[in-house]
């Protein structure tokens, strides 16, 4: 999470929606920038609302913060985390987070169970997103995959030009080697650092859905209902 009293917004990190990215661009131009703990980074919007903004409203009492956020496509979301849990330092420490030891349709029918096994609690963007009263907590949500409009929305906001360096995505596949997944790591850290301008440049996405049964799919879609329909209307901005 970011604040900028100069500017009166604050950033909420959605897991899994380029967070580090878009830190990094606006890191600059912050006064309050939460790092290390994911806990920390990705404060959702009931723990904003409840602690810190009492705090801000403290300090700067005549200063009225705009929220912003990002939000992805449900599935695509759930498979990045599936990716991201599959990593070679989870496999080799043997974590219950890990999730290499199954495909990605079963950890989609692990995060429908219930109860969910440790490796498939992920939580949702929605829950993310929203306050006590289960609205959407945020000002401005944009779609992660249209993430320009959000560049644009704060290159007027600070009225500067801001430039996003190219989302680093997570590998598009699990590998089961360690030495395949550490050269595909290095591979998208310097892309990363050579990709940079005015634009927002992304890897080609993986049809996530292509993994899973029409059954599977309509279930994920009913318990996603609230995440999809956020989805849909955040393109732009405000929903």
């Amino acid at each position: 999470m970011q604040v900028s009293l100069k500017h009166r917004f604050v950033f909420l990190c959605t897991p899994k929606c380029a967070s580090n990215s878009i830190e990094a661009m606006l890191r600059p131009y912050v006064d309050l920038d939460l790092q290390g703990s994911p806990s920390l980074r990705h404060t959702d919007v009931r723990l904003f609302r409840r602690y810190l903004a009492p705090y801000l409203a403290t300090v700067a009492p005549d200063t009225e913060f705009e929220t912003v956020a990002l939000i992805r496509e449900p599935v695509s979301w759930l498979y990045s985390w599936y990716r991201f849990r599959a990593r070679n330092a989870l496999r080799t420490q043997k974590h219950i987070h890990c999730t290499s030891h199954v495909s990605f349709g079963e950890f989609v029918e692990a995060y429908l169970a219930n109860p969910q096994p440790a490796f498939a609690r992920v939580g949702s963007q929605s829950e993310f997103l929203s306050d006590d009263e289960g609205n959407l907590g945020v000002d401005q949500l944009f779609a992660y995959e249209k993430a320009q409009a959000l560049v644009t929305f704060f290159s007027e906001r600070l009225g500067r030009r801001l430039a996003l360096r190219s989302i680093n995505v997570s590998p598009a596949r699990v590998y089961r080697s360690n030495v395949l997944e550490n050269a595909d790591a290095l591979f998208r850290r310097l892309r990363s650092r050579l990709v940079r301008d005015a634009g927002v440049r992304q890897a080609p996405q993986h049809d996530a859905k292509s993994n899973l049964s029409a059954d599977v799919q309509h279930a994920l879609e009913s318990k996603f209902s609230r995440d999809f329909a956020l989805h849909r209307a955040a393109g732009r901005g405000k929903p």
